[in-house]
């Protein structure tokens, strides 16, 4: 089995995923910071058979509730194999909005 190729994000300030209020020219101007990276790898043990991993994000509120969920990639490994993950979020200063225009 082939070993599993690592990628690398790279954020876009305009992908389709982001809500709209990322697409502008000055929030794309302003540095983010990056409040929380992790980084860990995964080995195969010598012999056995191929494991197949998924790689899930869930994000939760301050209450406990899930309010996203997102398979980010799948893959294998082979015997002796080892593959690496990290996870970073990127923060920028929001924008105010007006009255009534808030989150709820």
């Amino acid at each position: 089995m082939a070993p599993v190729a690592a990628t690398r994000s790279v954020p876009v300030p305009c992908a389709p995923q982001r809500p709209p209020r990322a697409c502008t020219s000055d929030t794309a101007q302003t540095p983010a910071v990056t409040p929380l990276r992790i980084e860990g790898n995964i080995r195969h043990p010598a012999g056995g058979e191929p494991w197949e991993y998924t790689v899930v994000v869930t994000i939760r509120n301050s209450r406990g509730e899930e309010v996203a969920r997102k398979l980010v990639g799948v893959g294998a490994l082979g015997s002796g194999e080892q593959c690496t993950f990290a996870l970073s979020v990127e923060a920028v200063e929001a924008r105010t909005r007006g009255p009534g225009k808030g989150r709820r």
